[in-house]
């Protein structure tokens, strides 16, 4: 399922039901890929990722510190990795 959110391109890659490389084909074309464990793959229950694009990164740290309206109810800063303060 490929989705676009202001103009950026999400992609549900969840229960890793894709080919090895698209991820990388995917993440060429600048779009957020969100994943999941696998029960397939033996994954633990409710593990997953968002995998961002370093452009995409470049943009969300320029914000310095301010969080988009709203993001905070969804995500907690354990949820942010260092690299976005």
């Amino acid at each position: 399922m490929v989705q676009k959110m202001n103009g950026v391109q999400v992609v549900d890659a969840c229960q890793g039901r894709f080919r090895d490389s698209f991820v990388n084909e995917v993440l060429a074309t600048k779009s957020i890929v969100l994943i999941t464990g696998s029960k397939f793959y033996r994954g633990p229950p409710f593990s997953g990722a968002v995998i961002v694009p370093a452009e995409i990164m470049d943009q969300l740290q320029s914000i310095n510190g301010t969080m988009p309206y709203g993001l905070n109810t969804f995500i907690g800063q354990a949820e942010i990795p260092r690299e976005l303060p």
